[in-house]
């Protein structure tokens, strides 16, 4: 008699970091990954559209890859957390509201402080950067609206040079995309793109 033997795999789960001022819309951004409604807090208990006051965890599947992401507080009292989620993951989000031009120097300084750090020395941990929230003002599509600012928001381009994304580029993948948490537009292309790049690191 012969012995049948099976193999199981253990998935392999990428650990994501999400991060970026308080209401940038970060939690809203991980609503959609999720496939949890906003409105729909049941389904998924740790996310909400609530500001995240700490940190919380959500795992989703993008191209058949696993990920886990810690959504992290923006408030200015939580952003010192950052860094202790930050060793060994595969990815970043960074949300920025770009409504908020007030605070996009802010939003700058927290960002290369974090890239900067000893977590991400090794430099090559892909950056997704998501200038968020173009609906909230023009009403347009988060396409529609890549290189020219209206109604005070600011465009993609002026995010870019406002957050020094080329110089960031020098040391790791990075890429800004104009997104909507609200409707979603931009957020898939922006995971996909994440996702290719960390699995080829």
């Amino acid at each position: 008699m012969g012995i049948v033997c099976t193999t199981f795999v253990k998935e392999v789960m990428y650990r994501l970091l999400v991060i970026g001022l308080d209401n940038a819309g970060k939690t809203s951004v991980l609503c959609h990954l999720a496939n949890v409604a906003a409105t729909n807090r049941s389904i998924v208990k740790s996310v909400g559209t609530a500001p995240t006051v700490g940190t919380q965890m959500v795992e989703f599947h993008r191209r058949n890859v696993g990920w886990v992401a810690w959504d992290m507080s923006g408030q200015g009292r939580y952003r010192d957390l950052w860094v202790s989620h930050a060793s060994h993951v595969h990815g970043v989000i960074f949300v920025v509201d770009v409504t908020d031009r007030a605070r996009i120097a802010v939003a700058r300084e927290e960002l290369h402080g974090i890239l900067t750090s000893r977590a991400f020395r090794q430099g090559n941990t892909p950056v997704a950067i998501l200038a968020n929230k173009y609906d909230v003002i023009t009403g347009a599509p988060a396409g529609g609206v890549n290189n020219s600012g209206r109604d005070g928001c600011l465009s993609l381009e002026n995010v870019c040079i406002a957050l020094a994304v080329d110089t960031l580029q020098v040391h790791r993948p990075t890429r800004a995309f104009a997104t909507s948490a609200l409707t979603g537009e931009g957020i898939e292309e922006a995971m996909d793109w994440l996702t290719v790049h960390a699995t080829n690191r």
